[in-house]
């Protein structure tokens, strides 16, 4: 499966090591820093950027990683629609997401997740 990541943080480093261990396929990093983005992209050999309209169409997956008060920000962003995507807030409803997909899921780490586990 291929997944594009957006976020660089604990919580998008951990699933990102975790659906690579597992041989799914890591296409894209997308972070507003770019330097976080350029550095979890080179452990999976994938492009990144820091623009989510530069986020690219050919994933099965996009799993937004961020900070729970800006996800329907990115989610009003995402340049099309009726892809598989997952959030990873405990505060948002899936419904956040229903706008542009009607495929949606939520990951919820119930204990906290740093880069290093």
């Amino acid at each position: 499966m291929k997944i594009a990541i957006i976020g660089s943080g604990n919580i998008a480093t951990f699933f990102s090591k975790k659906f690579h261990q597992y041989r799914h396929e890591i296409v894209q990093i997308i972070s507003l820093n770019i330097e976080h983005a350029r550095e979890l992209a080179t452990h999976f050999n994938c492009a990144y950027a820091s623009d989510i309209n530069e986020l690219k169409n050919d994933a099965d997956v996009y799993l937004i990683a961020v900070k729970d008060d800006i996800i329907s920000g990115i989610v009003e962003q995402m340049p099309f629609k009726n892809k598989i995507i997952i959030h990873t807030a405990g505060s948002v409803t899936l419904e956040n997401l229903s706008s542009i997909a009607s495929n949606v899921g939520s990951m919820w780490c119930m204990y906290s997740v740093n880069k290093n586990h």
